[in-house]
């Protein structure tokens, strides 16, 4: 994977053939060269974890190498940016290729690999920990949108930072992307929007609340993470299958949602840390009924529990038309539209808003990763996955957090 890096700013291409040494960048439609900045902040928990286990010279390399990419887009960033990075960075002269700011995708979990790094290195490299403070700073003062009233444009504690708020009608706290200033010296293109995506931070942001450089701070992070997880709650209990959509766009004090639901992990993981974090059954609960509904509208059964040959002479007798992969094309069960090629598994839904939606074809690889194992731990004793023993890559994988005595490397 060497060759990965070597581009001139040692960003990583994101695509390898296995069998070469051939890597390239995918053309995008925005820039021939740009690079999404999550796919150069999501390697280094990977590689270091690699290169401890293994002490193979040629593994560390790629963590040394994994680690200064980070730092590039770290180090590059301008102070006024206040660690918000823009979306894309490009890949060969190593300026960032977009002007919108954000901390959703896609950049997400370069901001978290900044703290899981220092975190899973026994907390001995403050560089990574230092660069999740300005980023955290950076958040309470441009990126939150809070109602009108209680805390104006997104301002830490009721301070204003000059920004329309939300309606006062609205009691949800939202994180936003940051757009450049117009003539006028203000962001008027800010936007009432919050993804789904965007519901990691408040998971990391307990995570990381028991670490924050003052008391005050430590209150903040860990307030601010309780309530961006009550807002991903309820873009699930506003949705009329009490699954979410993509995307959260406020108007008034009206929400509307967009996007079918995707099996995604992000919501149900900002409530596992934060019961962790609280004990407070109402995590529990919100993580039970958003289970109920998956079970209720993306579970894949059978349509007719009695046809065991579902494409065998049955099914050619009474013309139904089957796929490829044994199953029906399409039906419904329990009122539930269906169009899938299988008889088991989870499937995305076309909409979220609707009340019947139709699943589609499709189960991302996340929803057994990442969105069953948080459903999973949510439920379980605390000394399951220890929090002080183990950080979480971006697909929830457990990483062993090195002992404050190890040498920095690990070996």
């Amino acid at each position: 994977f060497s060759a990965a890096f070597n581009p001139p700013q040692g960003l990583p291409y994101p695509f390898c053939m296995l069998n070469t040494t051939k890597c390239y960048l995918a053309e995008r439609v925005i820039s021939p060269h740009a690079l999404i900045v999550a796919e150069v902040g999501s390697l280094q928990l990977e590689f270091r974890a690699l290169a401890r286990h293994t002490c193979v010279d040629s593994v560390r390399t790629l963590r040394d190498r994994a680690e200064r990419a980070a730092a590039f887009v770290r180090d590059t960033l301008p102070s006024s940016f206040s660690g918000i990075s823009p979306a894309r960075v490009d890949i060969v002269s190593g300026k960032f290729a977009s002007s919108a700011r954000t901390l959703g995708a896609p950049v997400d979990s370069y901001y978290e690999y900044l703290f899981k790094t220092w975190l899973q290195g026994g907390r001995k490299e403050p560089e990574w920990k230092e660069a999740w403070d300005v980023v955290m700073e950076g958040l309470h003062r441009d990126a939150l949108l809070r109602p009108a009233g209680g805390g104006g444009g997104g301002g830490a504690h009721g301070k204003d930072n000059g920004q329309p708020g939300l309606s006062p009608k609205v009691s949800e706290v939202l994180l936003r992307d940051v757009y450049p200033e117009n003539a006028s010296g203000s962001n008027s293109n800010n936007s009432a929007r919050m993804d789904h995506f965007a519901c990691y931070l408040p998971a990391v942001m307990a995570l990381s609340s028991p670490f924050a450089p003052s008391e005050e701070k430590r209150k903040q992070w860990f307030e601010t993470a309780e309530q961006l997880t009550h807002t991903c709650w309820r873009m699930y209990e506003r949705s009329p299958s009490h699954l979410a959509g993509e995307y959260v766009r406020v108007m008034s004090e009206r929400w509307i949602m967009q996007g079918g639901y995707e099996l995604r992990p992000e919501a149900l993981e900002a409530m596992f840390f934060l019961y962790r974090g609280t004990h407070d059954e109402k995590y529990r609960d919100q993580a039970w009924s958003i289970f109920e509904a998956i079970e209720r509208h993306s579970r894949v059964r059978r349509r007719d529990a009695a046809k065991t040959d579902r494409c065998g002479e049955g099914s050619r007798e009474s013309g139904e038309t089957c796929s490829r992969w044994g199953g029906p094309l399409e039906g419904t069960l329990d009122g539930i539209e269906v169009e899938v090629a299988t008889e088991w598994g989870y499937a995305t839904l076309k909409s979220a808003r609707a009340r019947a939606p139709k699943q589609a074809d499709t189960m991302h690889s996340f929803f057994i990763a990442e969105t069953l194992k948080y459903l999973y731990l949510i439920f379980s004793d605390d000394d399951v996955l220890p929090l002080d023993k183990y950080v979480f890559n971006t697909e929830a994988h457990p990483f062993l957090i090195w002992d404050a005595e190890d040498e920095k490397g690990g070996g």
